[in-house]
């Protein structure tokens, strides 16, 4: 687990890292001026309707998947390894952060509140997850991107997820892990606090 767990956050500061330069060196979509004080003609466009993403974070998972729709409404969907912290209270005894991780199924509806210059956009989100210890369960949060070039995106995602029957799966996917009389705080099995940060290719 913890090879596991180094390889996932080497691949996690790379890709921040990537992120942060990308933006540092984004084109501008609009005419930028010259030295002869013309304006120079803005990159061209590519469409924004099919995506390739790949993520890192627990509210969409250290993966990938597709993007579909525009940039003022459609759908993400994505499958990725999901490390989760979970709070337990044991009787007698302080709260402890353990660590737990599986696979997950997530698939979100998007929909643009606002829209800012150089391809911003700010909105809310929605979806479905499956997680492989916690079971079904449902996601609202925020969304937002920023343009990079003519066929690349980087956005940023997080929200509540709530897994309907997540203490239940994981005492039982997890029996030997967990002390019978235990309890779950914040964050815990059923309630968590996630986020993502990835990019979005438009081939």
């Amino acid at each position: 687990m913890k090879r596991w767990s180094n390889t996932i956050l080497y691949a996690g500061s790379g890709l921040a890292a990537l992120l942060a330069i990308s933006f540092a060196s984004a084109q501008p979509v609009e005419g930028t001026e010259i030295d002869d004080g013309e304006a120079a003609p803005a990159p061209l466009e590519g469409q924004r309707n099919v995506g390739v993403l790949l993520a890192i974070g627990s509210y969409t998972g250290f993966g990938g998947g597709v993007q579909l729709g525009s940039p003022a409404w459609g759908l993400r969907a994505s499958v990725g390894w999901v490390p989760l912290l979970i709070s337990l209270e044991e009787p007698e005894a302080d709260p402890e952060l353990k660590f737990f991780y599986g696979y997950q199924v997530a698939g979100d509806l998007y929909l643009r509140a606002t829209a800012a210059r150089k391809g911003a956009n700010i909105g809310v989100t929605s979806g479905y997850r499956y997680h492989s210890l916690l079971g079904s369960g449902a996601a609202l949060g925020g969304y937002g991107t920023f343009r990079i070039n003519a066929a690349l995106d980087g956005f940023v995602q997080g929200g509540l997820v709530w897994f309907f029957s997540g203490e239940d799966e994981l005492r039982e996917k997890e029996a030997d892990e967990l002390p019978e009389d235990a309890k779950f705080g914040w964050p815990g099995p059923a309630f968590n606090y996630l986020i993502s940060v990835g990019l979005v290719l438009f081939p």
